[in-house]
């Protein structure tokens, strides 16, 4: 995260410079004002693994932290029925702005001939929906019917509105197998105390797309995350950039981290398999842990 003072003109722009002399523009995502700009840095090539320091706008700055160590994983998806899975996939990842509209595909999907009216998974799909009208996140807070929903919708939806997050950034170096024809980069994590939000690169590319795409297939990944509390969180993208064979960006995840939790596992989902990557949190407080704790 980096800060700059008064700027006229728009964003920062500045040149970086490492230890071997090598110097290269940089890209800024974030957002500010005259007044004030705040967000990242990313610089137009990447640094060489035992780069010492680098230098931005004069500043020195030096790199003695280490990347934490992940544990990265494939694990298949349960076995489902496909429309099941492709309703769920359309709460998790709504394909344009405002709330996840899902009884037109439930009607096209009875109208197939692939679900039953009475299918009482029905009965859960609309009850999710019914607690998260303005997802993703954006609820003023708990549903009251959380605890009566299916996981991980349940812990999703029952921190909703908390903001007592930790405050940290960490670097990661994981990059994921490939897993239904994408590999998944993740460079760093930032916790706030109203959600936290990670850093990703893609290949392929992500595509965009209306609520119909023709098929149960899907170009896109819904991003979960769960902790060691039992706790889940649920992921939107931010700010994007790339195209078809490479992207990245940012993906925010709601509710805040739970203060307590110790280790956390990011969920990159696909539609037969999804990757696990799961680290450590080295600002967990201390303190008594209760089972019985959101």
């Amino acid at each position: 995260m980096i800060m700059y003072g008064h700027r006229s003109g728009g964003p920062p722009n500045p040149q970086l410079t490492d230890d071997r002399g090598t110097t290269v523009g940089t890209g800024f995502g974030g957002g500010g004002s005259d007044d004030k700009w705040e967000g990242h840095l990313t610089a137009d090539q990447p640094l060489a693994p035992d780069t010492a320091w680098i230098e931005i706008d004069g500043e020195r700055i030096e790199l003695t932290g280490e990347a934490v160590q992940c544990a990265v994983a494939i694990e298949p998806l349960d076995g489902h029925a496909s429309p099941h899975r492709y309703l769920w996939r359309r709460l998790a990842v709504p394909h344009f702005h405002g709330p996840p509209e899902i009884e037109a595909s439930i009607d096209a999907l009875i109208a197939a001939g692939a679900l039953a009216p009475d299918d009482p998974v029905l009965d859960e799909l609309r009850a999710v929906r019914a607690a998260m009208p303005n997802h993703p996140g954006m609820h003023p807070g708990a549903s009251p019917s959380a605890r009566r929903l299916p996981e991980p919708w349940r812990s999703l939806l029952s921190r909703l509105g908390r903001v007592d997050g930790p405050e940290g950034t960490l670097v990661l170096s994981a990059v994921t197998p490939q897993f239904d024809g994408f590999s998944v980069a993740v460079s760093c994590v930032e916790s706030r105390p109203d959600g936290f939000g990670i850093e990703v690169d893609v290949a392929p590319g992500l595509e965009g797309g209306g609520p119909f795409r023709g098929s149960f297939e899907s170009s896109q990944l819904a991003w979960w995350a769960a902790d060691d509390r039992g706790n889940h969180h649920l992921g939107e993208m931010g700010s994007w950039s790339g195209g078809e064979d490479y992207s990245s960006g940012e993906i925010g995840f709601w509710p805040a981290l739970h203060p307590q939790a110790r280790r956390l596992e990011i969920m990159p989902t696909a539609e037969a398999n999804r990757a696990v990557i799961g680290f450590p949190l080295p600002w967990a407080g201390g303190g008594p842990r209760s089972a019985n704790s959101p």
